[in-house]
């Protein structure tokens, strides 16, 4: 360890005090390479991918949503509220059928549960449909997957 510092110049009239900090050898190396370390970790977090939701179109009805996962096969409805109305989702399915209340969230609770589908076949789009007791259900846009 070494230190670097300055001293002050008689001439000005202030007094003599030199500044000293510690100096490691290699400190700008250290930091050189702890840098090129975050950037080329940053860089491979922007590329990772989660399983199973690459792709999945999401369909909204406020902050209820649904979205499609196994290639297209299943889709899950996901209630984001706590407004005491559950949340279903409805899908169109690739050989012209359409199953209402494919999957269905019925606590009408935000606790980060999600309600799924079995294995419906290929869905092309889907909606998401907000459970209001002796009303219309409020529904969202139908959403292609692009299946």
């Amino acid at each position: 360890m070494r230190f670097v510092g300055r001293a002050c110049d008689r001439c000005t009239g202030r007094a003599n005090r030199t500044v000293l900090r510690p100096r490691l050898e290699g400190d700008s190396a250290m930091r050189r390479r702890g840098l090129k370390a975050m950037v080329g970790g940053a860089a491979a977090a922007a590329f990772v991918v989660v399983p199973g939701l690459a792709g999945a179109a999401k369909s909204y009805q406020g902050d209820d949503y649904s979205y499609d996962f196994n290639s297209y096969h299943q889709i899950a409805s996901c209630d984001m509220e706590s407004d005491n109305h559950g949340v279903h989702s409805d899908a169109k399915l690739s050989n012209g059928q359409t199953i209402g209340r494919a999957s269905v969230d019925s606590d009408g609770a935000n606790n980060g549960s999600c309600g799924s589908s079995a294995n419906l076949g290929i869905i092309i789009q889907h909606r998401t449909c907000e459970e209001i007791n002796f009303w219309p259900d409020n529904c969202g846009s139908w959403v292609g997957t692009g299946a």
